[in-house]
């Protein structure tokens, strides 16, 4: 509980984000098993040196994409004194939020990206009506994906019954998200 208190007080003096993390403290764990982000293991003490009177060293460990629900943990530090600690929770805490910010700022890059394809359509010069491809002509029971130059010769406007011949091709660009 001291080791917690310190913590908290330190991070919150130095004004550090923590928001999305979690925390855990643990004696040495070898199963590795915590569900938490971040990881601060006390060590256990030597045998040998049980009747010496020396300071806690702690292991740090950070879940791997800081996803607390894996079972996979990264050592960042081992070893290392109660007054590293703080450095150390701020130094993962920055890591934290810069790969926060890359996962989304990918997530983001990938939903906008765009592609461009190259759509070609026709139109009535007459009533400027449009044969789309993509959409057919269900007035005329022409299914969808039917090229214009695969009409019918005898094809004509559904609006006006202008002839296939009339029509004009317009190309632009068709801009689908992925």
């Amino acid at each position: 509980m001291n080791l917690k208190t310190f913590l908290v007080r330190t991070l919150d003096q130095f004004d550090i984000s923590t928001y999305g993390l979690t925390f855990g403290l643990s004696e040495y764990n070898r199963e590795g098993h915590y569900f938490t982000s971040i990881v601060v293991e006390k060590n256990e003490s030597p045998k040998d040196l049980e009747s010496i009177k020396i300071r806690d060293t702690y292991n740090v460990l950070y879940a791997k994409n800081f996803d607390p629900n894996t079972k996979e943990y990264i050592v960042h530090t081992q070893d290392v004194d109660k007054l590293e600690l703080p450095n150390i929770l701020i130094e993962l805490s920055r890591k934290y939020f810069g790969e926060l910010g890359n996962a989304v700022t990918e997530i983001s890059a990938s939903a906008t990206k765009k592609e461009k394809t190259i759509e070609e359509v026709h139109q009535c010069p007459e009533c400027l009506t449009i044969y789309n491809p993509t959409y057919g002509d269900a007035i005329q029971g022409i299914e969808k994906g039917v090229l214009f130059q695969d009409l019918p010769e005898d094809y004509c406007c559904s609006l006006c019954e202008s002839p296939k011949i009339n029509f004009i091709a317009l190309t632009g660009e068709k801009l689908d998200i992925l």
